[in-house]
C-alpha cells in the first residue's frame, strides 16, 4: 500500500505542474504586444530656409500577429506611406489595410516613432480613424491615417518617421 501511495505521488505533482504552466501560458497571452512598423516621408514646402530633401526609407519589422497592407484584399504588403509635398496647414488622408494574423483577438493603437529630423515631431500630428478599436482573428479593417501639418514648421522642409501599428490581446 505504501509503494503505491510514493508511485501516484510523483505523477500528480507533474499533473499539476502540467495545469499551472497551461494557466499561466492563457493568463500571459492576452499581455503580449504585437507591432507592424511602417515608414513614412514627405517634404514640406514654402519654409524660409529652404533645405535639400532627404528621407530616409524602412520596411515593416516584423510582427507576429499583424499585417499591414496596401490593398483591400490584404495581397500587397505596405512598406511605406509617402505623404508627397505638403504645405503649412495642409490636412491630408492616407488608406491602408491592418490584417490581424493571429487566432486572437487585437486591441489596436497607434504611434510614430524615429522622426527626422526630431522638430519634426512638433510641427506634424498622425491621428487615424481606429484607436481602441477590436480586431477579430482573420480579419482585415482599413485605417485612415491623417497627416496635420502645423502652420509654424520653422525651417523644416523633410521629414521621414515611421508608423507604428500595434495589437495587445
Amino acid at each position: 500500500m505504501v509503494t503505491l501511495r510514493k508511485r501516484k505521488l510523483p505523477l500528480i505533482a507533474l499533473v499539476a505542474l502540467v495545469l499551472i504552466v497551461i494557466a499561466l501560458a492563457v493568463a500571459t497571452s492576452g499581455l503580449l504586444v504585437y507591432q507592424q512598423q511602417v515608414s513614412s516621408s514627405g517634404n514640406i514646402v514654402g519654409n524660409s530656409a529652404p533645405q535639400p530633401t532627404t528621407t530616409t526609407g524602412g520596411s515593416i519589422i516584423g510582427s507576429v500577429n499583424l499585417g499591414i497592407y496596401g490593398d483591400a484584399a490584404a495581397t500587397v504588403p505596405c512598406s511605406g506611406v509617402d505623404w508627397g509635398t505638403l504645405r503649412r496647414g495642409d490636412v491630408i488622408t492616407k488608406t491602408i489595410y491592418v490584417k490581424n494574423t493571429g487566432n486572437i483577438t487585437e486591441n489596436l493603437s497607434l504611434s510614430a516613432s524615429a522622426w527626422s529630423p526630431s522638430t519634426a515631431s512638433s510641427a506634424l500630428f498622425l491621428t487615424w480613424n481606429k484607436e481602441g478599436y477590436t480586431l477579430p482573428a482573420g480579419y482585415i479593417v482599413p485605417i485612415t491615417l491623417t497627416l496635420t501639418v502645423a502652420e509654424d514648421t520653422g525651417s523644416l522642409s523633410s521629414f521621414s518617421f515611421n508608423i507604428v501599428v500595434s495589437g495587445s490581446g
